[in-house]
């Protein structure tokens, strides 16, 4: 269902928002020229009762200290964010599955990335992600904060 739902949607965006070959097919996001950082746009949920689209960024490798694992985390922990349209912070989520497509389009460093009141910027020394209030997250290989 998430995959035909973003397909649908991500057909009316310009070819560069999305993949176009491969199991990426329609999805929305995009991957950093590292190849460290993955992110996709989680659109179905604005289809379940209003509530706004969430951006998911998953980083696939990290240095540096981690937080805590929460006691009700059994699953992975450290290498996923998100942030949702209207949400006051970013979030470090506890995730059992990831977002990580290598067949997203490149994101090249410089680079901005927009969708939804959604913002990316990639540069060399990481990923800063936030939403139309300016809530999100900065992800990098030594670091990772969420605002």
């Amino acid at each position: 269902m998430r995959v035909a739902v973003l397909g649908l949607l991500a057909a009316s965006l310009a070819p560069s928002a999305y993949a176009q070959s491969g199991s990426g097919a329609g999805l929305v996001g995009f991957r950093t020229p590292s190849g460290n950082i993955h992110c996709m746009l989680e659109q179905d949920v604005a289809r379940n009762g209003g509530t706004p689209a969430v951006l998911r960024c998953d980083i696939r490798q990290i240095s540096g200290a981690v937080p805590a694992r929460p006691a009700s985390c059994d699953l992975d922990w450290g290498q996923a964010f998100a942030v949702g349209q209207t949400a006051s912070t970013g979030e470090l989520l506890c995730a059992g599955d990831t977002v990580a497509n290598d067949e997203l389009p490149q994101l090249s460093y410089g680079s901005v990335w927009q969708h939804l009141g959604f913002t990316c910027t990639s540069e060399v020394a990481g990923l800063t992600c936030f939403n139309a209030k300016r809530h999100g997250f900065t992800l990098s290989r030594a670091s990772r904060r969420v605002f």
